[in-house]
């Protein structure tokens, strides 16, 4: 069974491209938001497939959920349904 979401129904609200990994892949600090009880500010995790997706979904401004690493680091991003 999947976990669920540590974020549910948020959105991108800034976006700042870090240098690349080790691997070459690339890495932001992203800040969400659900528009109501404020906004987060995390990392995405070294090699995350999710960080291909960034840029789609800050200019989509879609609503997506959003699955954190022990470490606090954005491992995986959906759009919410």
């Amino acid at each position: 069974m999947k976990r669920a979401p540590d974020m549910d129904n948020v959105w991108i609200i800034h976006a700042e491209r870090l240098t690349n990994s080790v691997n070459g892949n690339p890495r932001y600090i992203l800040t969400f938001t659900d528009g109501d009880l404020g906004s987060w500010t995390y990392q995405t995790k070294s090699d995350a497939s999710c960080s291909y997706d960034v840029d789609n979904f800050v200019r989509s401004r879609e609503r997506i959920n959003v699955w954190l690493t022990k470490a606090d680091r954005v491992d995986v991003m959906e759009k919410a349904t």
